[in-house]
């Protein structure tokens, strides 16, 4: 049973998907919304979330088998040549990320710090599918200060404005 704040930060983050991302111009190569979170495991099959069945996967940045983010409902997880760094979103604010619209390199790092401090690297891939990463871990930021009923209300407005549909 997914427990509802991991529900409505993926409703939320998927609405948002559908409201910001200009899928029309994106052609992405490394970029992944999970829809269906239950495809996860096709695309990351050597790799466990963890054994929490709430924590939900939002999307990704999967350069190769060594070089990927993952954003879910709770972590982001950065594997840099192998190595896997994970901060927990509670923890996180935005940094900065390098101009994610250079059409010249397929892809860039973000930046995340904790409150403590400590930086943490995220894929991002440059071009139109930018916004996949960008505007996920922005909204996941935001929605981390939220309460439960906050984010009912959200999901109400883009359910109005025609961004999700009702269950």
């Amino acid at each position: 049973m997914t427990e509802k704040k991991d529900l409505s930060i993926y409703t939320i983050c998927m609405g948002n998907f559908e409201r910001s991302v200009i899928w029309d111009k994106c052609e992405a190569k490394f970029s992944r919304i999970f829809k269906e979170p239950e495809l996860f495991p096709q695309i990351f099959a050597e790799f466990r979330i963890n054994n929490n069945e709430e924590e939900l996967p939002i999307c990704c940045c999967k350069i190769d088998d060594k070089n990927w983010s993952l954003l879910t409902t709770r972590k982001l997880f950065t594997s840099k040549a192998g190595i896997i760094n994970i901060i927990d979103m509670e923890t996180a604010q935005l940094d900065s990320y390098r101009n994610p619209h250079n059409f010249n390199e397929p892809y860039t790092l973000g930046l995340l710090i904790t409150h403590d401090g400590n930086d943490h690297e995220f894929f991002i891939e440059n071009g139109y599918c930018c916004q996949v990463m960008v505007s996920a871990i922005h909204e996941r930021l935001i929605l981390q200060k939220n309460s439960e009923e906050e984010n009912q209300r959200k999901i109400k407005m883009l359910i109005r404005r025609g961004f999700l549909e009702e269950n």
